[in-house]
């Protein structure tokens, strides 16, 4: 019996943890008690609990309970450890099946576009990637979304590190030019490189963002210009966004 009451307050636990995290981090005693049909004596008992363990914060000021920054490193930790390209696969798979294109993950390493994960096009003709594949920010699309998370001094940053050298005729090569593209960026929501890294290929990019609602990759899908139109970019801006909307719903992003 013993062992049956610390299963069932260990229940109690987490049902005040996910009670806090569904109402934003913070609530008062009584409205947990309220929700959870607790008496408030065993919730306070739990909440002592879980404050003296780290897990749980109250506020000095309003009383108020908060989600503690222990439970977050916890969280933290777990993301990190996630295969990122291995959980990205079948949402690039589906990218790649809706729009018959190659899809692409791809992360910022040492302020270079490196593509994790792909799914390659089943066309005869198609935008040819590869794992492993380095290219950077400034003339691709997965690049530009990253850096467009970044503050202005970031990217000046980056840019003062790596330059900005002109790859193809159509590479981004001025700063306020990059400047403009970025903010651009921010207010649609997605990039694109229109042959800026790849003469014969346009690239529609999306981010990918984790529970803290940092880019922490970036999902685009390749098409060759020959079969590029206005009708297609729509289909592949549509379709990149739903995606990776998708797998940073997978991550804890939850807006």
């Amino acid at each position: 019996m013993a062992s049956e009451g610390l299963v069932k307050s260990a229940k109690k636990i987490f049902q005040i943890l996910e009670e806090l995290s569904q109402n934003g981090g913070r609530m008062k005693l009584k409205d947990i008690s309220n929700n959870l049909g607790y008496p408030p004596s065993t919730v306070h008992r739990l909440l002592n609990t879980l404050t003296d363990l780290g897990y749980v914060d109250q506020d000095s000021q309003s009383s108020d309970y908060l989600i503690g920054v222990k439970i977050l490193s916890l969280a933290a930790s777990s993301l990190d450890g996630l295969d990122l390209g291995n959980i990205a696969y079948n949402y690039l798979t589906n990218l790649r099946d809706k729009t018959g294109e190659t899809a692409n993950l791809a992360i910022n390493d040492s302020n270079e576009s490196l593509y994790i994960q792909k799914v390659e096009s089943k066309a005869m003709v198609r935008v040819f990637s590869l794992i492993g594949k380095r290219a950077p920010l400034h003339a691709t699309g997965v690049g530009k979304i990253m850096m467009a998370d970044l503050t202005w001094r970031e990217v000046v940053e980056i840019l003062d590190e790596t330059g900005l050298p002109r790859i193809t005729k159509y590479t981004i090569t001025q700063l306020d030019e990059m400047k403009s593209e970025l903010e651009k960026i921010r207010e649609r929501g997605y990039a694109y490189d229109n042959e800026e890294c790849e003469l014969g290929a346009f690239c529609v990019a999306a981010p990918v963002r984790d529970y803290s609602g940092r880019v922490v990759a970036s999902m685009s899908v390749s098409i060759p210009t020959n079969r590029f139109s206005k009708t297609t970019k729509e289909k592949l801006i549509k379709e990149v966004l739903i995606e990776s909307k998708k797998l940073s719903a997978k991550l804890g992003y939850d807006k």
